[in-house]
C-alpha cells in the first residue's frame, strides 16, 4: 500500500523586504550631525544677539534719560521744547527708535515724542497705553527699597565727576595747556573717583572693569606730556560711556511690546536681510528708566518720574543671525535632502 503525500508549497513572498538604502542611512547621519551642531550653536547665538540688543537699547535709553534728567532739574516746564530740539537727531540716527515718553512720579504722561513726528512732542499723548501700566508696579517696588536707590545716586555722582574730568582734559588739549599743576589736579580728582568706584564695584561687579580703566588714566597722567594727556582724555571718555551703561544696566527695566498701532508700525524699518523681506512680523521692546534729580540741598537724589523708550524689533533679524552663524548645519541638511532626492531610481511595477 502506497500512500501518497501531496507537497505543500508555501506561497512565495511577492514583495521581499528590501535592504535599507545606504542613501537613507547617510541622510540620517547628516541630519543628526546638523541637529547636534544646531543644539550647540543656536543658544550662544541667541544669547549674544540679545546681549548686543540690550546694550544698544540701554545706550540709547541712557542718552534720553540723562537729557530728561538734566532738563527736569533745570526747568521742567520746558521739557516738551527740549525734547523737540534734542530728540529728532536720535530718531534720525537709530531707525529702530519708535517713541519716547516721560511719565511723572504720579503716573501722568507729561511728554510724548514718536517717530511719526519727532519734532512735534505732545503733552497729552496720542498713543495707547501699550501695556505701560503693567510696568509701574515693579518700578514702584524698587523705588521703595533704599538699598536699591542709594547706588543710583552714587553712580550718578561718579558719572558726573568723570564727565567733569573729561571736559577738563578736553579743554586743556584744545587750549594747548600741558602744565604740571593740571596733571596733579586731574590725578588727585581721578584718584578720588576711582576710590568711590571701587566701593561701588563691591556691590556691582559691572564696575570692576571701569575701575581698571581708571588705573590707565592715573598711569598716563604720571608722564606729564601732551601724548599722555590725549590718551587720558580718550580713556576718560570711554570710562564715561562705561559708567553710563553700567548705570542703565542697573536701573532700567525691559519688557516686550506685542504690537504697535498701525500708523507707528508703518514707520518701522524693513528687515535687515532682504531674503527674509517677506517676514513682516513686528514687535517692540520697551526700556523703562527711573529718572533721578538732585534734591534742593544736593546731598541726594529723588525719583522725578520715568522715561519710557521703545524700539522696533523684527524676529526676522534674529532668524537671519541664527542662519548666518549656522551655515554648516544648513549645508548638512541640504546635503541630506539631495541625498534622498537626486539619483533615486524610479520604482518599477
Amino acid at each position: 500500500m502506497f500512500s501518497t503525500f501531496s507537497a505543500i508549497s508555501m506561497p512565495a513572498n511577492e514583495h521581499p523586504r528590501r535592504p535599507v538604502s545606504w542613501r537613507l542611512i547617510l541622510s540620517l547621519i547628516l541630519v543628526l550631525a546638523a541637529g547636534g551642531y544646531l543644539a550647540s550653536r543656536v543658544p550662544p547665538v541667541v544669547r549674544s544677539y540679545r546681549a548686543n540688543q540690550r546694550t544698544e537699547e540701554l545706550t540709547w535709553a541712557g542718552v534720553v534719560a540723562e537729557t530728561l534728567e538734566q532738563q527736569i532739574a533745570d526747568d521742567p516746564a520746558q521739557l516738551p521744547q527740549t525734547c523737540a530740539a534734542v530728540l529728532p537727531p536720535s530718531f534720525a540716527s537709530n531707525a529702530n527708535l519708535a517713541y519716547v515718553r516721560f511719565w511723572n512720579i504720579t503716573g501722568r504722561l507729561d511728554c510724548e515724542v514718536t517717530r511719526i513726528a519727532p519734532a512735534q512732542p505732545s503733552a497729552t499723548g496720542q498713543l495707547p497705553d501699550l501695556g505701560m501700566q503693567r510696568a509701574w508696579p515693579p518700578v514702584r517696588e524698587r523705588l521703595a527699597r533704599v538699598a536699591w536707590v542709594e547706588p543710583i545716586t552714587q553712580m550718578q555722582a561718579v558719572l558726573s565727576a568723570q564727565s567733569e574730568l573729561t571736559a577738563t582734559l578736553d579743554d586743556a588739549l584744545e587750549q594747548g595747556e600741558v602744565k604740571d599743576v593740571l596733571f596733579t589736579t586731574v590725578y588727585a580728582r581721578q584718584y578720588e573717583v576711582q576710590k568711590l568706584t571701587g566701593l561701588l564695584a563691591q556691590e556691582n561687579p559691572a564696575l570692576k572693569p571701569v575701575s581698571g580703566q581708571m588705573d590707565l588714566v592715573l598711569d598716563g597722567l604720571t608722564r606729564k606730556d601732551r601724548q599722555a594727556l590725549t590718551q587720558a582724555a580718550e580713556t576718560s571718555a570711554d570710562i564715561e560711556t562705561a559708567l553710563s551703561q553700567a548705570l542703565e544696566h542697573y536701573r532700567a527695566i525691559t519688557a516686550d511690546i506685542p504690537a504697535f498701532p498701525a500708523i507707528l508700525a508703518s514707520r518701522a524699518p524693513a528687515p535687515a536681510t532682504r531674503w527674509l523681506g517677506w517676514w513682516r512680523t513686528l514687535r517692540g521692546r520697551r526700556v523703562v528708566v527711573p529718572l533721578f534729580t538732585p534734591d534742593a540741598d544736593l546731598s541726594r537724589s529723588s525719583c522725578a518720574g520715568i522715561a519710557e523708550v521703545a524700539f522696533y524689533e523684527r524676529p526676522a533679524d534674529l532668524a537671519a543671525a541664527i542662519a548666518g552663524a549656522n551655515l554648516p548645519a544648513i549645508g548638512l541638511l541640504l546635503a541630506a535632502l539631495l541625498m534622498l532626492v537626486v539619483g533615486r531610481k524610479p520604482r518599477t511595477t
